[in-house]
């Protein structure tokens, strides 16, 4: 059966701009998008643009997320720990596959295409664990990651492999590797700041908000887990 289901913002906090709708059905139901399907619709459907709007549909191990990021545009996705924020960069990444949807990078769809085209398409991707290749040394890591010249604040580490560093010193590695040549492409930052002194934190939020022709999507924990 089809059902039509409108939520209004019926309090007083009337900045307030995403809704969330849980549903509870007995084992084995489900709730489906139409956005999700090619199939037949009822008549009273017709003439609706059902991508008019943002939509998030979470259901089981599924997440269907529409959204789009413009250029120019800086993001943060900020969930507890364990809600899929890094299940959701992967997908983007290439490094899991998706069951249905697309993902568009500056126009072209890539939800098909493996990891390195992604990033030969623009995409930058910074993850939160297991970004350094421990048996390389600092020197090598930069130079795979097309770094010309070490940032000052890396040139400590220079001939160091990447095991023998503290995590805060790894992670301004991995941070040096993932923003080189980041200018005007689509930059997926999970959890950059951690491990990071407040100085070295205050260094990254200005390479991030110097990427004023590219994309920007950061992901954090709650602040409570921050």
């Amino acid at each position: 059966f089809w059902c039509h289901i409108r939520v209004e913002n019926g309090s007083r906090h009337h900045g307030l701009e995403e809704v969330a709708l849980t549903q509870m059905l007995p084992a084995g139901w489900e709730i489906e998008s139409p956005r999700l399907g090619a199939g037949p619709r009822p008549s009273w459907m017709k003439g609706w643009r059902l991508n008019a709007e943002e939509y998030l549909d979470v259901r089981d191990d599924r997440a269907d997320w529409f959204f789009d990021l413009p250029r120019g545009r800086l993001a943060v996705l900020q969930a507890p720990n364990g809600w899929g924020k890094t299940t959701f960069l992967e997908a983007l990444a290439g490094t899991i596959p998706i069951r249905h949807g697309e993902v568009r990078i500056f126009g072209r769809a890539v939800q098909r295409l493996p990891t390195w085209e992604r990033v030969g398409a623009g995409l930058t991707v910074l993850q939160s664990r297991d970004n350094a290749f421990p048996n390389l040394t600092v020197d090598e890591t930069l130079d795979l990651a097309g770094v010309a010249a070490a940032p000052d604040y890396v040139k400590p580490f220079l001939g160091r492999h990447v095991s023998d560093l503290s995590g805060g010193e790894r992670q301004k590695v991995a941070v040096a590797a993932a923003l080189a040549g980041a200018a005007g492409r689509m930059s997926l930052l999970d959890e950059p700041f951690g491990m990071l002194d407040e100085a070295s934190i205050a260094r990254l939020q200005g390479e991030i908000a110097a990427n004023r022709d590219g994309v920007n999507l950061i992901l954090v924990p709650a602040a409570s887990q921050s």
